[in-house]
């Protein structure tokens, strides 16, 4: 891939439990300190600053969710989604959200501290540059 930065990990913070209704599913979230992976192959500032945007239209799982919640910070990294989301292996994690194109994880909203979170994605990404 060469280096390029085709996902993103986006620290979430919500302050209290909220149900999300995304077109036919509902989800429940839990309060606290979430985190969500994304792709973006493609302008990825775009897709991240998206998400600090009060003034959208909500399409992805992850819109949704930031009309309750609040996007806190975002980390952008060369791996793919699905690899970036299996670092989160172990956390909790609201089934199915976000991840219906991905049949290797269950989820791509995991609870999970944001310290935790970051450190994860370091060594997940840390480990990807050691094998190219």
């Amino acid at each position: 891939m060469g280096g390029a930065l085709v996902s993103y990990l986006l620290l979430v913070k919500c302050r209290e439990p909220v149900r999300v209704r995304v077109r036919s599913k509902e989800f429940e979230v839990l309060q606290g300190e979430l985190v969500y992976v994304g792709s973006c192959r493609v302008n990825c500032d775009k897709r991240v600053s998206r998400h600090f945007s009060k003034d959208k239209r909500s399409f992805w799982h992850i819109d949704y969710l930031l009309n309750h919640c609040e996007a806190i910070s975002a980390l952008l990294t060369p791996l793919e989604e699905a690899e970036l989301a299996k670092a989160f292996e172990g956390c909790k994690y609201v089934a199915g959200f976000g991840s219906s194109d991905d049949p290797l994880n269950p989820s791509h909203l995991f609870v999970c501290d944001f310290k935790e979170a970051v450190i994860r994605a370091l060594r997940v990404t840390h480990n990807y540059k050691s094998r190219g």
